[in-house]
């Protein structure tokens, strides 16, 4: 089984907790990053949601990250951690992803659409909420320059990232 990460995922420690198999960069095209989900607990609140990543539909695009494989005796573990640590509102869709190596594999990637969508807020309103959130994790700022930082360290180049990261600046 494959799990495709585009944000926090890519770079904790939780696969080899789970017996990760192997990982490599991975493409999935039709799909985007987007900071339209609202963190009411980790790096916000409900009266000051931090946005955070979400995938979100744009055909003409495509987003870089992590696939993950695991062994699929273990993929009830896995789906259930993924499950938790995610939350509410966040399905485990399956999409198809091109590995480095240029093999398509069918890989599940938490998407969400709960109720603390951020949809139709400008850069701009939410480069301000993420300059005021702070949640139990930490600042919302903090998140969003985290993402920035890890991602370039994984030469990943994201045009939603980067621009996000200048309008909070």
């Amino acid at each position: 089984m494959w799990v495709f990460a585009y944000g926090s995922l890519v770079w904790d420690a939780w696969p080899a907790r789970l017996g990760c198999l192997r990982s490599m960069p991975a493409e999935l095209f039709g799909l985007k990053r987007s900071f339209e989900k609202g963190s009411v607990r980790n790096w916000g609140s409900k009266d000051n949601p931090c946005p955070t990543l979400n995938l979100t539909t744009d055909p003409s695009r495509s987003c870089k990250g992590v696939a993950f494989e695991f062994p699929e005796e273990k993929r009830s573990e896995v789906i259930s951690y993924l499950e938790k640590r995610e939350g509410k509102g966040f399905s485990l869709e399956p999409v198809e992803v091109r590995l480095e190596s240029g093999d398509r594999v069918t890989a599940v990637a938490p998407i969400y659409s709960g109720k603390n969508l951020l949809s139709g807020k400008s850069l701009a309103e939410l480069a301000a909420m993420a300059r005021i959130a702070q949640g139990v994790d930490g600042k919302c700022i903090d998140y969003a320059r985290n993402i920035a930082t890890k991602l370039a360290e994984l030469g990943i180049d994201d045009p939603e990232v980067d621009e996000f990261r200048r309008a909070l600046e």
